[in-house]
């Protein structure tokens, strides 16, 4: 059949990365009619390697003498191609998973459009831990009159839309991931004197320009950089408006990258007021602005800024079609995890600081707090001081219903809730209500639906028969189960029993650290009429450890010091003649 892909590679001595390259493309290759042309820019002698893997895959494989010109290259395995469209990588990239790039030839969409575009990660690291994601054109309508230009960052020319964007297709690259400063360095030596050579040519290309730009910053010449951002910003083409965002973000990353917080700040503003620039080059000038106001501990701009982020990030939430639009390089890297992470600590750590409470409330109603960035305990032990501090526990219910809904539980946010729950403060009552509104089953959630109901004259008896039909005890962190029951004069029996002897100990030694000591008194009567009765052997053992919190408190009355400490001798010795007899009668 008619070949409807060629796939081009330059093999450049890249043997660690060159099967992964090609087992890549081996899925498309199977799949659509197609053909893989190789260009070999190294030669046979010099090969480390790379050709003979390259031969398991292709016998398609042209030699070009290397000159240090990318399009001369491309244009090399160009010139042999048959497909329909045409493919080109590197063999220090490769896709995770091209399905997509499949079923767009498969289903004949490929013919309704001119050009595709997919994104990479660019790797900084060998862990793969640091990267930037941008969008690249890599696959195009042939025509006959396309050709490669631009010796470093090559194009193809001319393009025809419509565009074609693949949203589940990407591709990992390190080729900047760098051994060395010195590695680095000649990376950059490499690409910029035939870029300034293009820019001479082209001066009015924004394109080139914003790659110039991105050189001097990988050589940390942050004042160069400056120098061609400003020379970008009098630009007036408007044939490749996002090259120009790009460049408008550039110009505030510098001074953030040479600390310079006051006039990241400045320069930021005055950016923001120009009616060229697009949403995400304003969340990226924000961003830094953000960063910048931290540094300079004013939280007021702190505030504003990460606002203004949280908002650009729901506005390409509701519009992914425009974000798709705007990305440029590394530009759509503001988006990421590690990004939003840094803005929501600003977010909150500005609110504490200026005590904007009611605000803190309000935003947090519209957070995102299924994201693991979000899962952590200063926000959320914040939140609840916001809540007590306006009475708006609305905003704390929310924030565990949208965590329950979307993540397992875990220890750590259990841990977490638990502690808001256990604060000592005259709001206690109303953090719990709030959490206790929360729609599920979750046994913690169960025991606080109990206690609500036992504070507010509700069927106690109900929630806890619902606890008993979850298959929950009174083992930590669910002792308050017990207290519940003593206190509501119902029989603690069925939360007791599946426990073993170490099990209800830890939960007795919990519940009588977490009881007020003005409750000690009353949690001691309510064993003595409902546990002594039923479970005699626990009961010494809940007795013992009250009243040895009593004594162990410095500011208990010394009137009652002797009968307690008596009544403390009885309840060990009741206990231990309990295990005795228990022994006796089993002999």
């Amino acid at each position: 059949s008619p070949i409807k892909l060629t796939i081009s590679l330059l093999v450049s001595n890249r043997i660690q990365t060159i099967r992964k390259c090609m087992e890549s493309l081996k899925p498309i290759l199977q799949a659509v009619p197609s053909e893989l042309i190789a260009v070999d820019t190294i030669g046979e002698d010099n090969s480390d390697g790379s050709l003979d893997v390259v031969r398991e895959y292709t016998d398609q494989i042209v030699h070009f003498d290397w000159t240090g010109d990318f399009s001369a290259a491309r244009n090399a395995g160009l010139e042999l191609a048959k497909g329909e469209w045409f493919l080109y990588v590197d063999d220090d990239e490769w896709f995770d998973d091209p399905t997509e790039i499949i079923e767009f030839f498969q289903t004949g969409e490929y013919m309704e459009y001119g050009f595709a575009q997919y994104t990479v990660r660019n790797y900084f690291d060998e862990s793969f831990s640091k990267y930037s994601i941008g969008w690249v054109s890599r696959m195009i309508h042939r025509t006959p009159e396309m050709r490669f230009i631009h010796p470093v960052h090559e194009m193809f020319f001319p393009f025809y839309h419509p565009e074609k964007k693949f949203t589940r297709v990407f591709a990992h690259h390190v080729g900047y991931v760098f051994k060395n400063q010195e590695e680095r360095e000649q990376h950059s030596q490499r690409n910029l004197p035939p870029l300034l050579k293009e820019l001479e040519r082209y001066p009015h290309n924004l394109r080139i320009l914003m790659q110039i730009v991105q050189e001097y910053q990988f050589r940390e010449e942050y004042e160069t950089a400056e120098e061609y951002c400003r020379r970008g910003e009098e630009n007036e083409d408007r044939s490749y408006e996002p090259a120009w965002n790009w460049i408008m973000s550039a110009l505030v990353a510098v001074q953030a990258a040479q600390e310079k917080w006051e006039k990241t700040l400045t320069e930021g503003r005055r950016i923001l007021e120009l009616p060229r620039l697009n949403e995400l080059a304003r969340m990226n000038i924000v961003y830094l602005m953000c960063l910048a106001a931290e540094r300079i501990r004013d939280f007021e701009k702190q505030l504003e800024n990460a606002k203004e982020y949280i908002r650009l990030a729901q506005y390409f939430d509701e519009n992914p079609d425009r974000l798709l639009e705007q990305v440029m390089l590394s530009l759509g890297d503001v988006l990421l995890e590690d990004r939003q992470e840094n803005i929501y600590n600003s977010l909150f750590s500005s609110c504490k600081s200026l005590e904007r409470y009611e605000e803190l409330c309000v935003l947090s109603k519209n957070m995102n707090w299924g994201q693991p960035y979000m899962h952590k305990r200063l926000y959320w032990l914040l939140l609840a001081e916001a809540a007590a501090k306006t009475g708006d526990y609305d905003c704390l219910t929310q924030m565990v219903e949208k965590i329950c809904t979307l993540e397992p539980e875990s220890a750590e946010w259990m841990n977490t809730i638990q502690e808001i729950c256990q604060q000592v403060c005259k709001e206690q009552f109303y953090l719990r209500k709030a959490i206790a509104r929360v729609n599920t089953d979750k046994p913690y959630f169960l025991l606080l639906k109990a206690w609500c109901a036992e504070q507010d004259g509700g069927n106690v008896q109900a929630a806890l028969q619902k606890c008993l039909e979850h298959g929950m005890d009174c083992a930590v962190p669910r002792e308050e189960l017990l207290g519940i029951c003593l206190r509501a004069g119902i029989d603690p029996t069925p939360f007791l029993e599946p426990l073993y002897l170490e099990d209800w100990v830890v939960s007795f030694s919990q519940l009588v650290k977490n009881t007020p000591k003005d409750e000690l008194q009353h949690l001691l009567d309510c064993a003595q009429n409902i546990l002594r009765p039923l479970r005699e052997q626990q009961y010494f053992v809940l007795s013992k450890m009250i009243r040895q919190r009593m004594l162990d408190d410095p500011a208990f009355p010394e009137g009652q010091l002797w009968e307690t400490a008596r009544a403390y001798a009885d309840n060990i010795l009741g206990y231990y003649h309990h295990i005795y007899q228990d022994q006796h009668s089993q002999h």
